[in-house]
């Protein structure tokens, strides 16, 4: 079962005009645009107009550092973890004082599972720049793993209060309340964070973990559902769920559900039913 759900990947076709190779200064707006793109999850078309700006700035060291961080974050967006860790890294090493490198680099590190040193990257990234709400994200996310629940409460807090666009850090909250066995109260979250983003059948699935782990009924849209494997997924989950918690009897009852209502999971469900009768 997974919980986590932080960036979505959009594609789009985006062809530049051709440029020439002589060297010549970038208006700033035309790195902004590059941000905008990574950020927005528009990753070819970042990608793109970074690469023709590589050519064209190629034998000029006036905005070098600019174009590598644009290519760290591009890295890290697109899940080269390594590969941005290696170029935050750098660019920390080099004095870049930028808040987009500490943000990065505390992310990267904690892509590694290397909290604490995340931790202290995070903070300088949220005190240089205390309005940028991603960055708080993160480091509420770091904080969780730290076990430091009062601080990730107030990060995501703050991360509230900086923008409207608030399903990632609905999930994330909730995730930090589920790691707290703090059930009902994460459950409400991700059925907020699956309100605010219709579709997104991740936030549907921690939402109905959330539930079974609390002993509450799932939320199905309707009798005539004619998604019964996507149904049958979510029973199975909520069996899952209700074990974790100690909910034996609710978790048979799940199994037993998800086994009737889709041949595709009658093999699974039945597996877990004969795995729990095995354990008694």
């Amino acid at each position: 079962m997974t919980f986590w759900c932080r960036t979505i990947v959009l594609a789009a076709l985006f062809v530049c005009p051709a440029v020439t190779v002589a060297a010549q200064e970038a208006p700033v707006s035309d790195y902004a645009l590059i941000g905008q793109a990574i950020e927005a999850g528009r990753l070819m078309q970042a990608r793109t107009m970074l690469a023709n700006r590589i050519i064209a700035e190629r034998g000029s060291e006036k905005n070098s550092a600019e174009l590598d961080i644009l290519s760290a974050q591009l890295a890290l967006t697109e899940r080269r973890d390594m590969q941005a860790l290696a170029a935050f890294s750098d660019l920390d090493q080099r004095g870049i004082t930028d808040c987009r490198v500490q943000a990065g680099l505390g992310l990267s590190l904690m892509r590694q599972q290397r909290a604490g040193e995340a931790l202290i990257h995070l903070r300088a990234a949220t005190k240089a720049c205390p309005k940028e709400w991603r960055t708080w994200n993160a480091l509420g996310v770091a904080l969780d793993l730290a076990r430091d629940w009062r601080g990730s409460a107030e990060a995501y807090e703050a991360a509230f209060r900086l923008t409207d666009n608030r399903a990632t850090i609905m999930n994330n909250y909730g995730f930090s309340l589920l790691l707290q066995r703090r059930f009902a109260e994460a459950g409400r979250l991700f059925a907020a964070a699956a309100r605010a983003e219709p579709g997104n059948q991740r936030y549907v699935n921690n939402a109905d973990i959330a539930r079974a782990m609390a002993g509450e009924p799932l939320a199905r849209a309707g009798r005539d559902d004619p998604d019964r494997q996507a149904w049958a997924r979510r029973l199975n989950n909520a069996g899952y769920a209700s074990l974790l918690a100690g909910r034996t009897d609710e978790a048979k009852a799940y199994f037993s559900r998800s086994l009737h209502s889709s041949d595709d999971y009658f093999e699974r469900a039945s597996a877990n039913l004969s795995a729990m009768a095995g354990g008694q």
